[in-house]
């Protein structure tokens, strides 16, 4: 090993003891993740240190996992901020209801339009169908093509009529869980997850297990087809479907 190396291997194992009472200090932290990988990653990329480097690299990585620490680009700090990112808004529906609560009793026009909230989602408008009257943001509809993302605007449903509308707070709010009720339980339950470092801890170490996995089988299954195109390849379906390729969709 050239004087580099061994200077280098010194500077790791002198950060070693630093990294290792930072992790144990606070267990899950952000900042403890944070050291955690970085310093793994500076291990892992001294790749000309022979076996001093790889040696230090499985020693900060187990050390890590020892503390309960995620190591992988998915953290407890990245799966919170994902979380966060799925609140959904309070108070828009809330000022919907506030209104038809203002109204209540009064005939239901394009009057209560000017009284509605505007926060840029588009224009009011009503959308009747089969019998039932709805109160829509104009947007509604222009679905977001974002896998996993919600779909853009509100649909409220008023009444289930189409003529001599009365506005119906307690309608709008009993027939539109989604909106009130079962928003406000999945808000409560995103905020609960948010205060458990251990669940998001957990759920970290998923999603790397589940990113390994993916890159494990599309290297496998690049393999695979390497081999049935070439010295296989007179069986080629045969040994797919013994890899169980068959029950998988690209």
């Amino acid at each position: 090993m050239n004087t580099k190396n061994v200077d280098l291997a010194e500077s790791l194992k002198l950060m070693l003891p630093l990294a290792r009472s930072l992790i144990e200090a606070s267990g899950t932290e952000e900042g403890d993740v944070e050291t955690a990988y970085s310093f793994s990653e500076s291990c892992a990329r001294a790749n000309d240190m022979a076996d001093d480097g790889v040696a230090l690299a499985e020693y900060v990585i187990k050390l890590a996992e020892g503390a309960g620490v995620s190591v992988g680009k998915h953290t407890a700090a990245s799966v919170r901020a994902e979380v966060e990112s799925r609140i959904e808004d309070d108070t828009f529906p809330d000022a919907v209801l506030a209104v038809f609560r203002g109204e209540s009793g009064k005939p239901l026009t394009k009057r209560i339009f000017a009284k509605l909230p505007s926060s840029g989602q588009g224009t009011w408008r009503f959308e009747q169908v089969a019998g039932m009257t709805s109160l829509v943001i104009e947007d509604y509809h222009a679905r977001t093509q974002t896998e996993g993302q919600r779909e853009a605007g509100y649909s409220f449903l008023v009444a289930r009529a189409e003529k001599n509308i009365a506005i119906d707070p307690k309608f709008l709010e009993e027939e539109n869980v989604r909106y009130f009720a079962a928003r406000r339980e999945r808000n409560a339950a995103r905020r609960e997850v948010m205060g458990s470092g251990e669940r998001c801890e957990a759920m970290s170490k998923a999603l790397n297990d589940a990113d390994e996995a993916v890159a494990q089988f599309f290297r496998a299954r690049e393999q695979l087809h390497a081999l049935t195109t070439e010295a296989f390849g007179s069986d080629r379906q045969y040994w797919q479907v013994l890899a169980g390729l068959h029950k998988v969709r690209s």
